[in-house]
């Protein structure tokens, strides 16, 4: 294990479920995102119809890429004393908030006597009482986390903030400035959804309509499932996935995989939103084609 891997032993497994009692910033989980197919198969069915089956789920949980494990951290920054990172939590019955856990590791030094020092625009506010000055010591190449909650007018729009955090190493001062941001997707919960459903949701949301390149159909079909925090309904000709906002609002993909890329329709029941989260689609797989 590579003692600078900033990532390593965060344990994310005690994050409460959306439906659990809000008890202060502990309601607020890390968003699972992704889709694992658990369909089960009757034990009467016949053999060949029970294969075809069983070769779609594999299929279904390859291009998902094991994407029911934890969410993506999202690195902030670093001295020569420490690194930081941060992930997003939402929870539905709470919608106009969102909780930043942030991640802080040691490094060469011990740390202590942390402060943030957050700088939010007009519509972003700090929850109080918010704990801006942390009792965390933390020993080299350990780290701890920290959550701060933030209360938003609309996430319609992609957001940031701006924040420093000052602390000791080793009895000296140190201090990284950094920015936490705030996408559209990140308030899309994957949800469950029979196939008759989605269609009749998506007969009357607005549409936004792309062509995007990407020559690996299983990893950017993957990516828009991890990233965009939606569920596959179905896959034949054309993939359908769906998700839902903390506000309601129905997140439809419709994804054709053509030679050299995808031809995406996403319907929303906001234009603006949905226009939004295409250009998250859009970002996501250009680096998808750029590594391949």
């Amino acid at each position: 294990q590579n003692d600078d891997d900033l990532f390593s032993g965060i344990d994310l497994k005690s994050a409460v479920r959306p439906d659990e009692e809000l008890t202060g910033m502990q309601a607020y989980p890390l968003p699972t995102v992704g889709y694992t197919a658990d369909q089960q198969v009757g034990s009467q069915e016949k053999p060949r119809k029970r294969k075809r089956r069983e070769k779609r789920n594999r299929r279904e949980e390859s291009q998902n890429n094991n994407s029911s494990s934890a969410p993506s951290v999202t690195f902030a920054g670093e001295t020569s004393n420490m690194k930081l990172a941060y992930e997003l939590g939402v929870n539905p019955s709470q919608p106009d908030k969102v909780m930043v856990l942030f991640h802080i590791r040691a490094l060469r030094s011990t740390l202590s006597n942390f402060e943030f020092d957050i700088t939010c625009p007009m519509d972003i506010q700090l929850v109080q009482p918010a704990d801006t000055n942390p009792s965390l010591t933390i020993a080299p190449k350990t780290h701890e986390s920290h959550r701060l909650l933030f209360q938003f007018q609309s996430f319609i729009q992609p957001q940031k903030f701006n924040g420093t955090i000052s602390f000791d190493a080793n009895g000296k001062q140190d201090e990284l400035e950094f920015e936490v941001k705030l996408p559209c997707s990140a308030f899309v919960q994957p949800v469950d959804i029979t196939e008759d459903e989605f269609m009749q949701l998506s007969s009357n949301l607005s549409s936004n309509r792309s062509k995007i390149r990407c020559n690996d159909a299983r990893k950017g079909l993957a990516a828009i499932g991890d990233s965009l925090h939606v569920k596959v309904v179905s896959i034949t000709d054309m993939a359908h996935l769906y998700g839902r906002s903390t506000k309601g609002h129905h997140v439809c993909f419709f994804v054709k995989n053509q030679k050299g890329g995808f031809a995406i329709e996403l319907k929303c029941s906001d234009s603006t939103f949905g226009a939004n989260l295409l250009s998250e689609v859009k970002s996501i797989l250009k680096k998808v084609h750029q590594e391949e």
